[in-house]
C-alpha cells in the first residue's frame, strides 16, 4: 500500500503543496475581502455624492425665492416677495403668528395666513400694509416650486423644506390680481 511518505526522511512534497496552497487559498480570501471593504467605502461616498447633487438641484429653484420687509414710499411696512427663478412658484402663502388683538382680543391665536398664489417668473410682490400690521412675530413664506416640491423661507432667510401640502394652492384670484407686482431684472441667478 503506497503512503505519502516518502521513504528515508525526504521532504514530504505533498504536506508542502497542501500548506502552500491553503495559505494562498486564505491570503486570498483576504485581499478578496478588502478590496470589497474599499469597494463598498467607494460606492457609498459616489451615492452620498448623487444625493448632494440631487438636493442642490432640488433646492435650485427654491433659493431663488426670497422674502423681506421694508417701508413703503408712505412709511408702512410692507412684506416684499420675490420669484428670481425662470419658473413660476406655486400656491404660495405667507405663515403670520396673529395675535386676538389684530382681530379683536388680545392673546396669541396661532398662526394665520395671508394667500398669495401663483408667483410668475421674474416676478416681485408687495403685501399690502394693513395685512402686515397684522403680524405679531417671525413671518415665513412658504410656497410649492414647480417640481411640487413644498419649501419654507424663514425671515432671517433660511430655507428648508416646508411643511405645506404637496401642492399647495390657494384658490381665488392670481397674485398678480391681488398683490401690487413687479417685474425683476438678473432672473435665474443668485
Amino acid at each position: 500500500m503506497p503512503t505519502d511518505e516518502p521513504s528515508g526522511g525526504g521532504i514530504n512534497w505533498v504536506h508542502w503543496s497542501t500548506v502552500i496552497s491553503t495559505t494562498a487559498a486564505g491570503v486570498g480570501l483576504l485581499l478578496s475581502a478588502v478590496v470589497t471593504y474599499f469597494g463598498v467605502v467607494t460606492a457609498q461616498d459616489q451615492l452620498d455624492q448623487s444625493r448632494e447633487a440631487r438636493d442642490d438641484k432640488a433646492a435650485q429653484q427654491a433659493s431663488l425665492v426670497t422674502n423681506w420687509s421694508a417701508r413703503n414710499k408712505a412709511g408702512d411696512l410692507v412684506e416684499i416677495v420675490a420669484n428670481r427663478s425662470l419658473d413660476p412658484v406655486l400656491g404660495a402663502y405667507i405663515r403670520i403668528p396673529v395675535t386676538k388683538s389684530a382681530v379683536g382680543g388680545g392673546a396669541p391665536d396661532g398662526n394665520g395666513a395671508w394667500l398669495i398664489g401663483q408667483i410668475p417668473p421674474c416676478t416681485s410682490l408687495t403685501v399690502a400694509p394693513d395685512k402686515v400690521k397684522e403680524a405679531e412675530g417671525e413671518v415665513a413664506l412658504v410656497f410649492t416650486d414647480s417640481s411640487g416640491q413644498a419649501w419654507e423661507r424663514s425671515n432671517t432667510g433660511s430655507l428648508s423644506h416646508g411643511e405645506a401640502e404637496t401642492p399647495f394652492v390657494a384658490p381665488g384670484k392670481p397674485a398678480a390680481e391681488r398683490w401690487k407686482t413687479a417685474p425683476l431684472e438678473d432672473c435665474g441667478t443668485n
